[in-house]
């Protein structure tokens, strides 16, 4: 079966100027010994919340590991763990679940066709469906196919929008990528950037919503019908 991705809006800011911070100052500890873990069906212990903490220490801002941590096999569980918890931290502290949109079991690669090859907008949509990972080093986001993936910046968002007429329209694909750019415009108009999640519980990620959402009037993304 496809995986189910959605893309959510993002303060980018408060992300790298407050929560990455807290993260490593503790943060993870309050939320995994907060009712969100009982959410999660995680079973919290002393042993598994010192390893979060070791282990966010480990990390950039990518969730690249960066300091050698001995055998990665031995982390499995605790990557897990961390995943799991990520997502409902960050719709808790800088991410907005609704609205979102639905990118559904599309993979954007295949259903997208553009004008002119290695554009902008082509670069935009395959970073909302790959990992935070690099040539070189790999990301632990989104390790069990489950989780927060990756994110556009603000600034990513309006050079997108730039160039989101080079996408091809069809009869299949205009409504879904007019809706698509409308939701682009959306984190434009407010400074916001974009993340991608997969996999996302959404029993889960309604315990951890802002609760404040952004009002969209014109488009229900919430329900957005796929075909």
């Amino acid at each position: 079966m496809s995986d189910w991705n959605t893309v959510h809006l993002l303060n980018s800011d408060k992300f790298y100027q407050d929560t990455f911070p807290k993260l490593r100052q503790g943060l993870i500890k309050q939320y995994y010994r907060s009712s969100f873990a009982q959410v999660c069906f995680l079973e919290p212990t002393d042993l598994k919340q010192n390893r979060l903490f070791s282990l966010m220490q480990c990390l950039d801002e990518n969730f690249i590991i960066t300091k050698d941590t001995g055998h990665i096999e031995d982390l499995q569980p605790t990557i897990e763990d961390f995943n799991i918890i990520l997502p409902l931290i960050l719709f808790s502290e800088c991410a907005y679940f609704a609205p979102h949109f639905r990118l559904g079991y599309r993979l954007l690669s295949h259903y997208s066709k553009f004008w002119r090859t290695q554009s902008l907008v082509e670069e935009a949509f395959e970073t909302i469906r790959s990992s935070r990972s690099t040539k070189d080093k790999v990301s632990i986001l989104a390790s069990f196919n489950s989780g927060i993936l990756n994110w556009l910046s603000p600034e990513d968002v309006q050079i997108c929008l730039l160039d989101f007429d080079n996408v091809i329209l069809t009869e299949d694909s205009y409504n879904f990528f007019t809706s698509l750019r409308r939701f682009f415009e959306i984190a434009a108009e407010r400074g916001l950037g974009l993340v991608s999640a997969v996999n996302l519980p959404e029993a889960v990620l309604r315990e951890a919503s802002l609760k404040i959402s952004i009002n969209v009037e014109d488009l229900d993304f919430v329900n957005y019908p796929l075909l």
